[in-house]
């Protein structure tokens, strides 16, 4: 989240500023608390949830007053991911195990998204993988022996499956 303030020196109210957020000239949906803590000091918590540069714009009574750089347009922020989630089947690609034997060498692959759906695209993430093999309804947790870190949002956990079964 980011906090903006905004500092009122004249008389006039504060009911007449507008925030918004553009990234690649398309309005970004964000949520937004306002508060004015004291007389002419006004407080905005903004939660923006897609990744990416975003330029701010503050509207004072419909007209623009924030510049950068002489009206140039620049992103003033950029938002980044969160931490690595795959938590559910999409992110997975299991389809190396479909022929795997017992004591072969097997991997899967899987990609990180943050809680908002976005994709991570860099490595480094500091995760803990379990695994097990299921097998006559009965599950066998798998030792993994490596996870080997793509450098792009993805990651190949390598094991050696000691039972038979998926």
């Amino acid at each position: 989240s980011v906090s903006a303030f905004l500092l009122n020196r004249s008389s006039d109210l504060l009911v007449d500023i507008t925030i918004y957020f553009e990234q690649e000239g398309n309005n970004t949906e964000f949520e937004s608390k306002k508060v004015e803590k004291v007389a002419g000091v006004l407080e905005y918590e903004v939660a923006i949830r897609k990744v990416g540069p975003h330029q701010l714009h503050i509207l004072y009574k419909e007209q623009e007053v924030l510049t950068v750089n002489g009206g140039e347009k620049l992103p003033i922020f950029t938002i980044l991911p969160g931490p690595c989630r795959a938590d559910n089947n999409k992110h997975f690609d299991i389809t190396p195990l479909k022929d795997v034997q017992k004591y072969d060498d097997a991997y899967f692959t899987f990609q990180c998204y943050d809680i908002y759906g976005n994709i991570i695209d860099h490595g480094g993430e500091e995760f803990t993988v379990t695994a097990s093999v299921l097998f006559n309804d009965n599950e066998y947790p798998v030792n993994t022996a490596e996870v080997v870190d793509n450098g792009d949002g993805t990651y190949k956990v390598q094991f050696i499956p000691e039972v038979e079964g998926l």
